[in-house]
């Protein structure tokens, strides 16, 4: 049995699953409601998690538990997202290095441009982490946002 399984599995720690970026999520649907056990296990889990080399931890709280925010809140977790039923939390684990969480979708700006040699052959960038498009044509994306003037 590996890490990860014992891991996912150990009934004193929150249920959880990994993401591709070594990233745990934590399953909503098996919170405790009790914010005094979720307390408890959100501290082992986090020791845990740490102990395993994971990166980032995410956090979605339904709002009918939403008791469980500050709890969340004094273990170091910030504020991703909301929406109307739910609020998203996140917590960098590495102490070595800057968080990677993104932030949360806004406005992007994409710029690109196709590179084609004498071969006729066009540049490519393989992407890391890619889950149904490895390949992409260089470019930048950026956050950007809409300014409206009203005359």
């Amino acid at each position: 049995m590996n890490s990860t399984t014992s891991l996912e599995s150990n009934d004193a720690l929150l249920d959880m699953t990994l993401d591709m970026y070594s990233g745990v999520v934590i399953n909503s649907e098996k919170l405790p409601n009790d914010s005094t056990i979720f307390a408890e296990k959100l501290e082992s889990s986090l020791k845990a998690w740490k102990e395993a080399k994971y990166r980032a931890v995410w956090l979605c709280i339904p709002i009918k538990q939403a008791s469980l925010v500050p709890v969340a809140v004094r273990e170091g977790f910030e504020y991703h997202h909301a929406k109307k039923d739910y609020l998203t939390l996140t917590k960098w684990l590495p102490e070595d290095c800057k968080s990677k969480i993104p932030a949360y979708a806004s406005s992007y700006l994409g710029v690109g441009g196709i590179v084609i040699n004498d071969n006729n052959e066009i540049l490519v960038i393989a992407e890391k982490y890619a889950d149904r498009f490895r390949w992409k044509i260089p470019g930048l994306v950026q956050s950007f946002i809409f300014l409206f003037l009203l005359t």
